[in-house]
């Protein structure tokens, strides 16, 4: 089993508490000591300020959903109402309305 700690992410005010210690000349000891927080975090919250310049959280890696979750929801909504209808009419109700997918990924949902 791993013995790792979960931990949640860090919130934005600490992050921009993290970059602004950092800015001021403090290092990456003192900062995690004072905000309780691992060096290893605190390094890698200033590397990705210096590279992307943002305190934001980045997408993960991973393919990109077709269907987003409004659409999910009014395919859901389209079942609901009309149970028996297939799956290519609600494709191509999507359509008229501007989202694509396969009829595949709309029997998914």
């Amino acid at each position: 089993m791993d013995q790792r700690k979960r931990r949640k992410e860090l919130s934005r005010e600490i992050r921009k508490k993290i970059i602004d210690k950092h800015v001021k000349g403090k290092g990456y000891k003192t900062i995690s000591k004072q905000l309780d927080v691992p060096v290893t975090t605190v390094a890698h919250i200033i590397q990705k300020f210096k590279i992307h310049g943002t305190l934001a959280n980045l997408p993960g890696r991973g393919r990109r959903r077709k269907i987003d979750e409004k659409s999910k929801r009014r395919i859901i909504r389209m079942v609901t109402k009309e149970p028996r209808k297939t799956s290519k009419e609600i494709k191509g109700e999507l359509q008229a309305q501007g989202t694509s997918g396969s009829d595949r990924t709309i029997r998914r949902c």
